[in-house]
């Protein structure tokens, strides 16, 4: 009986419609599901009819409980209209018409796309394939949003929707939450997107932070002429990273004695002074000696990085002068 009432909880099925159950040496489980006859309605005429003309087997896949799948076979009823002598299913459930994946496990497989995951993990977990967890997915339909946040956030992400290489994610940055996800990166699509929001929605963008990108900036500035544009922290840090890397890429050759060393302690540079470890200290140490350049060149990268810790405008210019 803890089986029967289990399964109500989490799958929806009732005693009642349960006819046969089996446990196979696996561990799965798989039902045999039937619902009784009861009035129907005709969907053609509207007549109420109680006449059965034979059942049809359905298999329907549950899911998944306790990491055992739980399948079924549902024998599905047609009727027969006495007034118009039509035929139909009845209603039940289980299953959608046309599917095989029960309605129980599909909301489950939508509630896991608000989850950290991938398709993998939510096609394991709900016992499915991961090609029938990406079409189903890919069914759903998502509003476009009426409204424009404050603080809009837009970037560029490898992808492949609708043939296409990379996607732009577009975000709401006061409330950490996605705006939109477009299909394509490029500068007419970005644009005709744009503008398709009213002049006043526009208008209330009064930041935009994204990358340095030219494409980019130059859909900003066109369809938010009046927005503050944002080079966004990861960027601006990154360049600061690469000129320090084409420094020591310039005194590695110049200083061939000492050039084993520069090459190999890359990561050193890099790496934040306050997680070094006392060997990559002492390899720090010995890097900066070697070079007054490369010392110079890590101490402006250091500098430049303590700007991120002022949230003062004025004193962020004084820090600079």
């Amino acid at each position: 009986m803890s089986n029967v009432n289990y399964t109500e909880i989490v799958f929806k099925i009732k005693e009642e419609h349960i006819k046969y159950i089996k446990v196979n040496e696996d561990g799965s489980i798989h039902y045999t599901l039937e619902m009784p006859v009861a009035e129907q309605v005709c969907p053609h005429c509207g007549a109420s009819t109680r006449k059965s003309k034979g059942k049809r087997p359905r298999d329907v896949k549950f899911g998944a409980a306790q990491h055992h799948k739980v399948t079924a076979t549902y024998l599905q009823r047609r009727y027969k209209c006495q007034e118009c002598n039509h035929t139909f299913i009845e209603k039940n459930p289980f299953v959608c018409r046309y599917l095989r994946l029960s309605k129980t496990n599909m909301e489950y497989l939508f509630r896991q796309l608000g989850e950290k995951g991938s398709y993998t993990e939510m096609a394991k977990r709900s016992g499915v394939s991961v090609s029938t967890a990406i079409r189903y997915c890919s069914k759903l339909a998502i509003a476009k949003p009426t409204q424009l946040p404050t603080v809009l956030g837009i970037d560029e992400y490898k992808g492949n929707a609708e043939g296409q290489m990379y996607q732009v994610i577009i975000t709401d940055l006061n409330n950490h939450s996605i705006v939109d996800i477009l299909p394509k990166r490029d500068t007419r699509a970005l644009i005709q997107y744009f503008r398709t929001f009213t002049k006043e929605a526009r208008e209330q963008v009064k930041y935009i932070v994204m990358d340095m990108s030219p494409l980019f900036r130059l859909v900003m500035q066109t369809v938010f002429p009046h927005a503050h544009i944002v080079a966004d922290r990861y960027h601006v840090c990154r360049l600061v990273d690469w000129a320090l890397e084409r420094v020591r890429k310039r005194e590695q050759k110049r200083l061939v004695a000492h050039s084993r060393t520069l090459k190999y302690n890359r990561r050193v540079l890099m790496k934040n002074p306050g997680k070094l470890t006392e060997s990559e200290r002492i390899k720090l140490l010995e890097i900066l000696r070697i070079s007054d350049d490369l010392r110079r060149a890590y101490g402006l990268r250091l500098a430049f990085r303590k700007i991120f810790k002022i949230y003062s405008i004025p004193n962020i210019e004084r820090y600079i002068q």
